[in-house]
Parts: C-alpha cells; sequence; structure tokens
C-alpha cells in the first residue's frame, strides 16, 4: 500500500491466494457557491458511471451565465454591480472585494 493512501477508506479484495487491503475512491462531493460558499443546484456531484460519465454535455453544464460557479443571489449582486458600473457611472473600485473578479467578467460579457 501506497504512504499516500493509508488514510484513505479501507476496501477489501479477495485474489486467490489473500485478502488485500486497497484504497477506497472517494465520495464526490457537491459544489458550492464561488463567494457565500452556499452547496449549488442544477449541477452534477459525482465521479465515473455513477456521476457525469453517462449524462450528455447539455446536462453536465448549466447554461446561464456563472452557473455552476454562483448561486443565484451572489450572480444577481454580481450582474447588478455589473450594470451599475457600465450604466450608471459607478466606479470598480467601489465594488466588494469578493465580487470583483466576477464583476470584471461580467462587464466584459454584457453588451
Amino acid at each position: 500500500m501506497r504512504p499516500k493512501d493509508r488514510f484513505a477508506k479501507k476496501v477489501f479484495r479477495k485474489t486467490p491466494k489473500q485478502t488485500k487491503r486497497v484504497a477506497g475512491k472517494k465520495k464526490a462531493e457537491k459544489q458550492h457557491c464561488g463567494i457565500c460558499g452556499r452547496t449549488l443546484h442544477g449541477t452534477p456531484s459525482g465521479k465515473g458511471v455513477v456521476g457525469t460519465a453517462k449524462m450528455s454535455k447539455t446536462q453536465k453544464r448549466p447554461s446561464a451565465m456563472f452557473a455552476g460557479i454562483l448561486c443565484n443571489k451572489c450572480r444577481a449582486k454580481v450582474l447588478e454591480e455589473a450594470l451599475n458600473i457600465k450604466y450608471c457611472g459607478k466606479k470598480k473600485e467601489e465594488s466588494s472585494i469578493k465580487l470583483e473578479k466576477f464583476v470584471t467578467a461580467a462587464t466584459g460579457k454584457i453588451e
């Protein structure tokens, strides 16, 4: 057993000679919002055959702006800030530090 696998979940496999301890796979976590940390809905969580392997590309990836990265409330805040910067004359320095990188990306996407 490799040293990095010592603390992994223990799974035992029978071989013809003996029973061996094999490192188990970690369970996939749900995705979280990049700003507030809430769990994201509408995004698949899972690894391999159980999770995303059998899904089509459109099922794996949400289509809204910042979907799969931000929750709905944070996405609304970011888009509101981006609109204020683009059309109302607000400066980028006045927005929150947490929202700053998302706001700069959103201002580039808004026409």
